[in-house]
């Protein structure tokens, strides 16, 4: 993924790391970060001590996503943003995006064949200028099967729309692009952690509690002693 007029003055500290400084902070007007629906869809090559290996970009898997379920997970801090813009998403004329609008609070899209299936807006907002653990999990399976987590808790929803059929594919070509939309929106925000995962909490055979407690309280955040970091 590559990013846009980001310099190391851009990278703050944050709650996953007491030693550098390594959240990104876009200003909500000409930073952003994006992987190319080109490179995605790219043949990646590798040598090893006897031949070279191809892998086809058409078996790479990526945040391109076809009927499957997914979900997108951040550590994040909303830094305000009156107009609001996009936060992470792959939008098309099928695609999905995930915004936060101007009153903080968390919103995705999804589209399909040029038109909106569904969208749906968390009830609670952000609290500006606090770290807090984002989850938007989506379930093809159900009608309404899209769900918000602030905090490792579930967050009440206004829905307009159905989820599309399981047999229509979100697939495009576009770009995956990051505090921006397809529009030219951008979002001031800062950036601690982002993953799109192609399951649900259930098929990942985990649950809200689980992400949570590894983002805060994972083995990634104490020494080989078991000691915390830092002490």
């Amino acid at each position: 993924m590559q990013g846009s007029v980001v310099s190391g003055d851009d990278y703050v500290m944050c709650p996953s790391e007491d030693w550098i400084a390594s959240a990104l902070s876009f200003d909500g007007e000409s930073q952003y970060a994006v992987f190319t629906g080109a490179e995605m869809k790219s043949e990646i090559t590798w040598k090893d001590k006897k031949r070279t290996v191809i892998f086809p970009g058409a078996k790479r898997t990526t945040v391109d996503m076809q009927t499957n379920g997914f979900l997108i997970e951040a550590v994040l801090r909303f830094d305000g943003d009156a107009d609001g813009g996009g936060l992470a998403g792959k939008p098309g004329a099928s695609g999905y995006q995930l915004s936060i609008d101007g009153a903080g609070r968390p919103a995705l899209r999804i589209d399909v064949d040029g038109a909106t299936a569904i969208t749906t807006t968390a009830a609670k907002p952000l609290t500006v200028g606090a770290w807090q653990h984002v989850v938007v999990e989506v379930d093809r399976s159900e009608r309404d099967g899209v769900r918000f987590y602030i905090d490792a808790r579930p967050v009440s929803m206004t829905v307009a729309g159905d989820m599309p059929a399981r047999t229509a594919s979100l697939a495009n070509d576009s770009d995956f692009l990051v505090a921006r939309d397809a529009d030219g929106n951008h979002l001031k925000v800062t950036l601690d952690f982002l993953r799109v995962c192609r399951a649900t909490l259930a098929t990942a055979r985990t649950s809200i509690d689980g992400l949570y407690a590894w983002q805060f309280a994972g083995p990634h955040l104490k020494t080989w002693w078991g000691e915390e970091v830092g002490e």
